[in-house]
């Protein structure tokens, strides 16, 4: 059998025809949910409040004199394009929200407190098992839950750590709830690259859209006017005191060079060039020793490599000792008389016995010997390391003496610097100040009005009409990407020219079993009760075809299998061994499905004997073979438990038994276990004479396919496929290839 090609029957190929005909398809997908988009952005719109925006503007970075005075002194006083961000962060800050509020009266609006709304309705009580679900998990997982009174006032707690994070909201008072709902609807930002920047609120009250912008605006530039005053204040008062602290520092500067220099005068600078000399030399002996202790660790190493490796035995070449080389000629002596008496008495015999145990001995005592010698090798290393140790130790000492020398040097020029600089600073810090005392334009503001809000004649949102039609379209867009999506991963199997595809062989058709009453839907029963239903007749159109195909003369096997479970295997099998009984052909049906086995139950027989106590040889085929009550057709049943299913199957009893099966009846009829999860059907494929391959409608094109090269590396003579469960009629029972 020929492995079948990759194709389904199904591709897509995207043209306008095929383009035109998926979406003709799914139209009613495409119009559902065009009209669902429209509908839902129509709630939308008409349950969102008109809301309005204004806008102020104003230009920054308008520099005085004062600022080209003191702006390499006191940054917060230079106001540039650099610093907008900045300012933009003041604007936005709660110092100059909660004078806006204030100012507003903003604490007697329900838009900003939260007082003032209308209670909001109890949750429900979903809403409220929903919540309680949330805390018992986060219980479960070791979260905290909040804390009910973690958010009360400042004033009733002295923990200086729970002060200190409510900070924020005592220096804003009774104002830091209403600044917090007003940051979330304002908007500031800079007006591309340059030094315009508007201000913009957004609100449901048109008056109060223009009226919070208006009023950031003159706090702000209340509050630039009093920054530049308290900056210049804390200019005039402190000026005067940090000049008398440099200058105390650069007195100290100077006093300290002196009293170092001539401390240390006396002492003198002279010898390093004799203690150079001695580092270099006690360095020289440090790389000696370094070297030397090395190699002896090198030879360690490598004696315990070969100790670990192959012995300790392995390791006497490796050391110089005469009672080793006594010890090796004694062993060799020993092993030649040992392999002579192996030859000549056996190795039963005592001298063989004896001489044995000897050279045992006599290795146990080398290989003590070469750890004692391995041992003295470690000493040697530990006594090399100890040197370098020590050697290193005296390097040290005279390194930091030589380094203690160098400070001193260091340090009297770090001095001499350190003067320099702090007579550097103070001077030019004098001659700012003097500049500073001659600027008298101090009231000058930075920044200026470009123009304030006004109240905004319409609402910027929402758009009723354009949102009603974008939501149309954007429905209209999903079901289209729903139909193509729907129609590109479509891959099931759901007609016989799809399965012809992939086979390439016969295809039959065998329709879905039809409820009886209000009884579930059983084959087995449909077929007793419809002989001449659709299903009856796609039993016996399977039949002739087996039949047709089968060898003259002789048995044949017919083995069921199909890629994975629930596809109408086992039921199929049983309904064409009735069939064929019922023709009056000779017939067994035999169960090889050692896994998950269930003719028995199926056919309402006993479920012992079975397959499995005749090949173990426990009783004779005929003795285990039992009667359908329905046909009288012979089946041998099988049973689940044992360790190795696939081994059983693949055993010379099981050939044995097939063959024997063949020559006493004209069909035996083998169901299988599925091909995809185990391997336990191929031997049963290969023993086949013909293969039906089950395949259930709706079932995924690519699990079909595996299955199929399963089949084609076990190479059937024959196979029939059969479309099951299929909801097509009677009139499309099967189809040739």
């Amino acid at each position: 059998m020929e492995p079948p090609p990759k194709s389904d029957g199904r591709e897509t190929v995207l043209d306008f025809s095929s383009i035109f005909k998926i979406l003709r398809k799914g139209w009613w997908i495409i119009a559902v949910t065009g009209v669902v988009g429209a509908m839902i952005a129509a709630v939308i719109v008409l349950e969102i409040e008109p809301t309005y925006s204004a806008r102020a503007q104003i230009l920054m970075g308008q520099s005085n004199r004062v600022d080209s005075v003191l702006g390499t002194l006191i940054p917060d006083l230079k106001i540039d394009d650099d610093a907008i961000a900045g300012e933009i962060a003041i604007i936005r800050s709660g110092r100059v929200l909660s004078k806006v509020s204030e100012r507003l009266n903003l604490e007697t609006r329900p838009e900003f407190n939260v007082a003032l709304r209308p209670p909001e309705p109890e949750p429900s009580l979903l809403a409220r098992l929903g919540d309680a679900a949330v805390d018992a998990l986060k219980r479960s997982l070791g979260v905290a839950l909040p804390d009910p009174d973690a958010a009360g006032p400042a004033g009733e707690t002295t923990d200086p750590v729970q002060l200190a994070a409510r900070a924020g909201r005592v220096q804003l008072g009774t104002q830091a709830d209403f600044v917090g709902e007003m940051m979330g609807d304002l908007s500031v930002r800079q007006v591309g690259s340059t030094s315009l920047v508007d201000i913009q609120f957004v609100s449901t009250d048109r008056f109060l859209a223009s009226a919070i912008p208006n009023a950031v605006v003159d706090v702000y530039m209340d509050d630039q006017l009093d920054r530049k005053f308290e900056g210049l204040r804390r200019v005039t008062t402190g000026l005067q005191s940090r000049i008398s602290e440099m200058r105390e520092k650069l007195e100290a500067s100077e006093r300290s060079m002196i009293d170092y220099r001539t401390g240390n005068l006396a002492a003198g600078f002279g010898g390093s060039r004799l203690l150079s000399e001695q580092i270099g030399d006690l360095s020289r002996r440090v790389n000696d020793a370094s070297a030397e202790l090395a190699e002896l660790q090198s030879d360690l190493s490598g004696i315990d490599a070969l100790i670990r490796r192959e012995g300790a035995i392995a390791a006497t070449g490796l050391f110089q000792s005469d009672l080793l080389d006594g010890l090796q000629g004694e062993v060799v002596s020993l092993r030649q008389r040992r392999d002579l008496l192996l030859e000549r008495f056996g190795a039963d015999t005592a001298q063989t016995v004896e001489t044995i145990a000897a050279i045992e001995r006599l290795e146990g005592t080398i290989a003590d010997e070469a750890g004692r010698l391995r041992n003295e090798q470690a000493q040697r290393v530990d006594l090399a390391a100890a040197r370098v140790v020590v050697l290193r130790g005296e390097l040290q000492v005279l390194e930091s003496r030589a380094i203690e020398q160098a400070g001193r040097e260091v340090r009297l020029t770090q001095l001499e610097r350190d003067y320099q600089a702090q007579q550097a600073v103070y001077n030019t810090f004098l001659d700012k100040f003097t500049e500073t005392s001659e600027s008298v334009d101090l009231q000058e503001g930075d920044s200026q009005v470009i123009f304030y809000a006004d109240v905004p004649p319409s609402a910027i949102a929402p758009r009723k009409s354009l949102s009603v039609a974008l939501g149309g379209i954007g429905g209209v867009f999903a079901g289209m990407g729903i139909v193509f999506l729907l129609a590109l991963t479509d891959t099931a199997l759901r007609s016989t020219t799809q399965l012809m595809a992939l086979t390439g062989g016969t295809v039959l058709v065998q329709p879905k079993a039809r409820r009886f009453v209000f009884q579930p839907a059983n084959p087995l029963n449909h077929v007793l009760r419809q002989p001449l239903g659709p299903l009856s007749e796609s039993i016996r159109s399977l039949r002739s075809q087996l039949l047709m195909g089968l060898p003259k003369g002789g048995g044949a096997i017919v083995t069921l299998a199909s890629s994975e479970s629930d596809c109408g295997k086992t039921t199929t099998s049983i309904l064409l061994a009735r069939s064929l009984s019922q023709m009056g052909v000779n017939c067994i049906l035999v169960e090889s499905d050692l896994r998950r086995p269930s003719l028995a139950r199926l056919m309402n027989i006993a479920p012992t004997p079975d397959l499995i106590d005749v090949l173990t040889g426990r009783l004779p085929l005929d003795e285990a073979i039992r009667q359908d009550p329905e046909s009288r057709a012979d089946v041998l049943t099988a049973r689940s438990g044992l360790g190795d299913p696939a081994g059983l199957l693949l055993s010379e009893p099981m050939g044995d038994l097939l063959g024997e099966l063949k020559q006493r009846y004209r069909v035996v009829i083998v169901d299988t276990v599925p091909l995809t999860p185990v391997s336990d059907s191929s031997p049963m494929i290969r023993a086949a004479d013909q293969v039906v391959f089950m395949v259930r409608c709706g079932m995924d094109s690519r699990t079909v396919e595996a299955a199929l090269e399963t089949l084609a590396k076990l190479d059937p003579p024959q196979m029939v496929s059969v479309l099951s469960m299929s909801p097509q009629g009677a009139q499309s029972k099967y189809e040739y290839g």
